[in-house]
């Protein structure tokens, strides 16, 4: 009985989800040549009630803590990426959000324009140096914007428990853009497994950390985000409800790639 209404919850997470992107999109269709402002906010009138309506239907809620931590101006969030929770809650929690992302998504039909237009950071993985290259480039045109940006440094969705290397494109993005670096850890994927259809009731903690400054090396800046991130990491309390659970966890590490060079 259990999982039948963990099945009949993702579906309705699911209908949801794709509803709401259906009316923010034909919503907004006439300004989707219009300024980025309100590109931006087409993506917010996507994401918040998509978030919310994880809460209402499977019952995935979240927590924030080091808020203070935040700067007012331009930063780079370098987040551990555990779901597609952190998308959808990034992109409500933020006006004028960036994200790297492979490039890939831009092939996609409709998503791939939109995300042209409000300025999303594409990168071919597989160059290598290449890639960074291309970080180094967008640094210098987006210094001075108001954008924050957010990059997931160890290129994939990686499941709790579970390690992956940082790779070193959003120490490079910093360095090049001036703009402080902010760890966040959480625990989305004890919740919302990677390419899995069920969620589980509980709270999601996400926690931001103090900024880094750029003014570190490359090097520097990524060994000190990354023991931050893993150190946070193994303090953050356990997201699933008391007794809920479908009996199948995730604890496979590597997966579809989505992220940062």
């Amino acid at each position: 009985m259990r999982l039948l209404i963990l099945w009949i919850r993702a579906a309705a997470f699911f209908l949801c989800f794709w509803t709401v992107a259906v009316v923010s999109f034909l919503a907004t269709l006439p300004f989707s040549f219009s300024r980025r402002a309100i590109l931006f906010a087409r993506h917010r009138l996507w994401m918040a009630p998509t978030l919310a309506c994880l809460r209402l239907t499977c019952g995935v809620g979240y927590d924030e803590r080091g808020v203070e931590n935040i700067p007012d101006g331009p930063c780079i969030f370098a987040s551990r990426h555990q779901s597609i929770f952190e998308v959808l809650y990034f992109g409500a929690r933020f006006r004028n959000i960036v994200y790297v992302m492979k490039r890939e998504i831009y092939w996609i039909p409709v998503l791939g324009f939109y995300m042209w237009r409000t300025g999303m950071i594409p990168l071919n993985r597989g160059r290598g140096l290449g890639a960074l290259g291309r970080l180094k480039r967008e640094a210098r045109r987006r210094r001075g914007r108001s954008d924050r940006i957010v990059i997931f440094p160890e290129g994939t969705r990686v499941a709790p428990g579970a390690r992956a290397d940082f790779l070193p494109g959003f120490a490079v993005l910093a360095h090049e853009m001036g703009v402080p670096v902010v760890p966040v850890a959480l625990n989305s994927g004890e919740l919302w497994g990677r390419r899995r259809f069920l969620k589980v009731r509980g709270c999601v903690t996400v926690s931001y950390l103090p900024a880094v400054s750029p003014e570190l090396s490359p090097r520097e800046l990524l060994e000190r985000v990354r023991g931050a991130i893993e150190a946070e990491a193994a303090r953050l309390p356990a997201a699933r409800a008391d007794g809920d659970g479908d009996g199948d966890g995730d604890s496979d590490g590597d997966s579809d790639g989505d992220g940062e060079n």
